[in-house]
């Protein structure tokens, strides 16, 4: 019985794993380098990256390690046991690709970009969700919301992002970024 509980701990630990490697390979080797943002932590992270050159990854554990604290305070200690590893894979997985691939892999079609770096980030965070990880991130927040506030996360997910990639423009002064940065979001 033991045994099989410590392998199923494992078995999630992998998944968890895996889809956030997935995650921030689709940030770091797609969505990044083209000037896209994207939305939630990440995606304001992203812009805090456009602005200052601090990694982007470097901001979203920050981020999150304040957001998982204060989950932990407001939704219990239950909370965030896989959200933690997910944080911390997908946090030095941005770090480590994002040296990586400091340029676009696919230079001429930042749409064919969004796209797949989408599909990359939404299949490895779904992978992680069915496992009890997560990325952390506007999850936390519209949790916390919700408890206090009748409404979904759901929508509070979808406004803060719609604020957040808005904010690309200002940023970039490009409205291409801020439409590729729609279809991210769409297609994670």
């Amino acid at each position: 019985m033991k045994s099989k509980k410590i392998l199923n701990v494992l078995k999630s630990g992998f998944f968890i794993t895996l889809g956030m490697v997935l995650a921030s390979i689709g940030w770091a080797a797609f969505i990044i380098p083209c000037k896209i943002s994207g939305g939630g932590i990440t995606g304001l992270s992203t812009l805090f990256y456009f602005a200052t050159d601090i990694p982007v990854g470097y901001t979203v554990f920050v981020v999150n390690i304040v957001l998982v604290v204060l989950a932990i305070k407001t939704l219990g200690p239950r909370f965030g046991v896989g959200s933690v590893l997910g944080i911390i894979v997908f946090s030095a997985g941005l770090v480590l690709f994002q040296k990586l691939f400091s340029k676009p892999i696919i230079e001429s079609n930042p749409f064919l970009s969004s796209i797949i770096g989408g599909v990359l980030s939404g299949f490895g965070t779904a992978i992680a969700f069915m496992y009890g990880g997560s990325g952390g991130g506007l999850d936390i927040i519209a949790l916390i919301v919700s408890k206090y506030r009748n409404i979904s996360p759901g929508r509070v997910i979808f406004y803060a992002n719609m604020v957040i990639i808005a904010s690309t423009y200002f940023l970039t002064h490009n409205v291409e970024s801020v439409v590729y940065s729609y279809v991210v979001m769409v297609v994670s």
